[in-house]
């Protein structure tokens, strides 16, 4: 089935996405979670940003160094495992959305 959106329909969610997002990078400690979740919530629910998301989605990223970095937290070397993120835009994307989803959906306390 063809998704087709009005202009105003992408305009209009694109800013409320800004809007999150904003929200998201300036809130403090004490309203990160609720932000995040808020954000990552509006990305997968809203039907024209799920489309944009879903490549980011697809991608296939690894995420075998949660354990390792779970590892390092409990010893006196504290968040030491040091994470590689990819040099390529689209992957590094696609990584830095597929840990923030894992967390978000709560598979892994990171």
């Amino acid at each position: 089935m063809a998704n087709n959106f009005t202009k105003k329909e992408i305009e209009n969610c694109l800013n409320k996405f800004l809007d999150f997002f904003n929200d998201f990078e300036n809130s403090d400690y004490s309203l990160f979670e609720t932000h995040l979740e808020i954000l990552l919530d509006y990305c997968e629910n809203n039907q024209v940003m799920s489309i944009l998301i879903n490549p980011l989605k697809v991608e296939k990223i690894y995420l075998d160094w949660i354990p390792k970095f779970l590892e390092s937290r409990g010893s006196s070397m504290a968040g030491s495992y040091k994470i590689k993120l990819p040099v390529d835009e689209f992957s590094r994307d696609a990584f830095i959305y597929q840990i923030l989803i894992h967390i978000y959906k709560k598979e892994q306390n990171i």
